[in-house]
């Protein structure tokens, strides 16, 4: 039986965000970060070559859009993982019966075993399972809209549709998100959310792997951080609810917003 619990987790979450972390090296990356015409890619994809045995990823990576011209990132990564506080307010919050009933269809939705893709924001590993994964793009020149939250980092597009681009970083830890982290921060690739325009950008993809339920915490109450299912406890970070988080973001709530 999986463990249903609602503020250690987010005790627990909150002191993974606090934690300070070492400087990562190159070497953990398992995907670096590469340029290529789209005829390259249609031929063979340049991201099976730089994986370490995890097959379920490369075939992932197999299907990344990769655009001739990708956006030159010259940024220093910053040695940061601190969690903020403050809300958006003003803007109507998402029904909590929906959000609720989107904790359960997740977990009924999910098998037993499952896989889930790691990712890195700023020294911030989360995960989000491959069920609910649209698919990875390497980030590229975006456009960007007027009157939208810092988090929202702009639109790109993609196979005849505008992706949301979300600046993870400042959506996860708004209050930390200084001008010195915002420069520090080498954003790569945009993890695309299922069913939905929103896209998280992050720096790294890590690795795809197979978990339990039963090596999560899921949460039972979803007012806090609705977008958080639970805490995968042996990986040391947070499982995404997809659902939760794609509502969110249509209505322009941040990440600690409630539905309380």
């Amino acid at each position: 039986m999986s463990n249903l619990i609602d503020e250690p987790v987010i005790d627990f979450f909150s002191v993974l965000l606090k934690e300070p972390i070492q400087k990562k090296s190159n070497s953990h990356h398992l995907v670096e970060p590469k340029t290529a015409t789209i005829h390259e890619t249609a031929k063979k994809s340049d991201y099976k070559e730089s994986l370490v045995n995890k097959q379920s990823l490369e075939h992932l990576l197999s299907q990344v859009s990769v655009i001739e011209k990708t956006t030159k990132i010259e940024i220093n990564l910053k040695e940061t993982q601190e969690c903020a506080a403050d809300v958006i307010t003003g803007i109507e919050e998402p029904n909590r019966p929906s959000v609720e009933r989107n904790q359960q269809a997740l977990i009924d939705h999910l098998d037993n075993e499952f896989q889930v893709l790691f990712f890195d924001v700023a020294g911030l590993v989360l995960a989000i399972p491959l069920v609910c994964l649209g698919g990875i793009i390497k980030l590229e020149k975006l456009n960007k809209l007027i009157g939208k939250p810092e988090w929202f980092k702009g639109v790109q597009h993609n196979r005849e549709q505008q992706v949301n681009v979300v600046d993870t970083a400042a959506w996860v830890m708004p209050e930390k998100y200084t001008s010195e982290v915002k420069t520090a921060t080498n954003y790569q690739y945009i993890v695309l959310l299922e069913g939905s325009r929103w896209g998280l950008a992050c720096e790294s993809l890590l690795n795809a792997d197979k978990i339990e339920k039963n090596q999560i915490n899921w949460r039972k109450n979803t007012g806090k951080r609705p977008w958080l299912a639970g805490v995968v406890t042996e990986k040391m970070c947070g499982i995404l609810n997809v659902q939760a988080l794609i509502e969110l973001l249509d209505n322009g709530m941040n990440c600690q917003d409630s539905v309380d």
